[in-house]
């Protein structure tokens, strides 16, 4: 080997060497990929969620108990260091449960305020909204409220649920029916929405065998709510099922249960909301109300205890389904964050969600897969008290 030979090969190493001290001493920033740099919603700081939610309108008090939840768990997340040294902001507009304003808040948080992620868009419409709108942008979105099957089907990559579905909730009223060994079922339903959940109750009841006492349509806005409770009155069931939310199952349980008094209503999720057992009255008393969450009281419960916990940090000392269920959502989304690593990009995010088989969350589950966005399964079943407390 000739000296010019080694003097060159010295030189290079050199440079070599020189530009590896050069790297260690720059920010990390400098070191991130180019597609992290340009990643929506992050950067060395901070990470930044969006959401659309029905602050002010009729809905106001549900979507104020999301916000509430979310922001118990970011404030524990953020005190504890945040995640990879990044704070997690929620950016949230109120779309009054306004499916046109829903959209329109949507494509502003992917679009102009270019947000990492969605998490927990309220509502049945604006949901299929929010799912056909992050698809089309590769936008991950967690926990979209509603238990309809079609935010379930056909399988979305970027959409995470959360919550168990509407059919999971109905298998567990009519398995609770056939036990207790009641036949005479009426079913009272929204049409248009719960056209499918219905089959999931014939389906079920097939199996015994049996078959619904009757179905009825009623208007979503209630409009025909006494009318359809006269006549179902008439018809002398033992149970009814209603596929129905909001003021439309308020004002047909008070038209009903005086005319029928002996007959068990009951209800989705939906209406486990301190509003609705407020709206009730005296007619609550004794309603079943399914639930997708444990009940928000139960300090035996480790999931709640530390929800429970969080909210007491932020000031507030008023529990609630919808609230806890937000707490777990966010937590749901702020694990995924973690594993996804510091280089965090949505792609990294999608896939580490869907590792989480199962991700236990101290007495709640979700589980997802390559083909699995489903969550949770777990259901259970409340009866409001006639102190107006829901109790399993």
């Amino acid at each position: 080997m000739t000296q010019q030979t080694t003097t060159h090969q010295t030189r290079v190493r050199s440079a070599r060497r020189s530009a590896l001290l050069q790297i260690a001493g720059l920010p990390l920033a400098a070191l991130v990929p180019a597609a992290l740099a340009n990643e929506p919603g992050v950067n060395d700081q901070e990470i930044i969620l969006g959401q659309s939610v029905a602050m002010t309108g009729p809905l106001g008090e549900f979507g104020r108990d999301i916000v509430i939840g979310a922001k118990a768990c970011l404030e524990r997340v953020n005190a504890a260091g945040g995640i990879g040294g990044r704070k997690v902001s929620l950016a949230t507009l109120d779309d009054r449960y306004e499916t046109e304003l829903a959209a329109q808040n949507i494509r502003r948080l992917l679009q102009d305020d270019k947000v990492f992620a969605l998490l927990s868009v309220m509502g049945t419409p604006i949901s299929i909204e929010a799912v056909r709108q992050t698809q089309a942008e590769g936008v991950p979105l967690f926990a979209p409220w509603t238990g309809v099957q079609a935010v379930r089907e056909p399988m979305s990559r970027h959409v995470f649920n959360v919550r168990a579905s509407y059919r999971d909730e109905i298998v567990k009223t009519i398995t609770h029916l056939r036990t207790i060994g009641t036949r005479r079922i009426g079913i009272v339903y929204f049409e248009a929405a719960f056209a499918s959940e219905l089959q999931t109750i014939r389906d079920e009841m097939a199996r015994w065998p049996a078959e619904p006492l009757f179905v009825r349509p009623i208007r979503p806005d209630g409009t025909d709510a006494v009318q359809v409770a006269e006549a179902t009155a008439q018809l002398g069931p033992e149970a009814l099922v209603l596929l129905t939310a909001g003021k439309a199952t308020v004002d047909f349980i008070k038209a009903f249960r005086p005319l029928a008094k002996g007959t068990q209503c009951y209800t989705l999720s939906v209406m486990g909301t301190n509003a609705s057992v407020q709206a009730l009255g005296p007619q609550g008393v004794g309603v079943v109300v399914s639930c997708v969450v444990p009940l928000p009281w139960n300090n035996g419960v480790p999931i709640v205890r530390e929800y429970q916990e969080a909210m007491r940090q932020t000031g507030v000392s008023e529990f609630s389904f919808i609230s806890l269920e937000s707490y777990i959502n966010t937590r749901v989304l702020t694990e995924a964050i973690r594993r996804a690593g510091r280089n965090l990009t949505r792609a990294r995010l999608v896939a580490a969600a869907e590792t989480m088989r199962p991700l236990q969350l101290g007495g709640f589950e979700v589980s997802y897969g390559p083909e699995d966005r489903r969550g949770s399964r777990f259901v259970d079943l409340s009866i409001i008290s006639s102190s107006g407390r829901f109790m399993t």
